[in-house]
């Protein structure tokens, strides 16, 4: 795997959610830190795309993330890809 724009925020942008983005498969989660990456879903790209469940993949992500027990705050809000992975 290489940096880059592996990783993308996903819409609406205020849920803070990110898309691990590989040719062949869509892992879905969020940052709690600089560099650390809690991964909640993962599914092949072409199931993925093809019966659109993304929406339901970033509202789990959410779901997950408010039922653990972090310390405060759960993630950077409204921070990019660039505020949460080293490049």
């Amino acid at each position: 795997m290489s940096v880059g724009r592996q990783f993308k925020r996903m819409r609406p942008e205020d849920r803070d959610v990110f898309e691990l983005v590989t040719p062949d498969l869509r892992i879905f989660g969020w940052f709690p830190a600089y560099n650390k990456f809690i991964a909640v879903k993962g599914d092949f790209m072409d199931r993925t795309h093809g019966h659109n469940l993304y929406p339901g993949y970033r509202d789990l992500v959410v779901k997950e993330r408010d039922a653990i027990d972090l310390d405060p705050p759960k993630w950077t809000p409204g921070a990019t890809e660039y505020d949460v992975i080293s490049f």
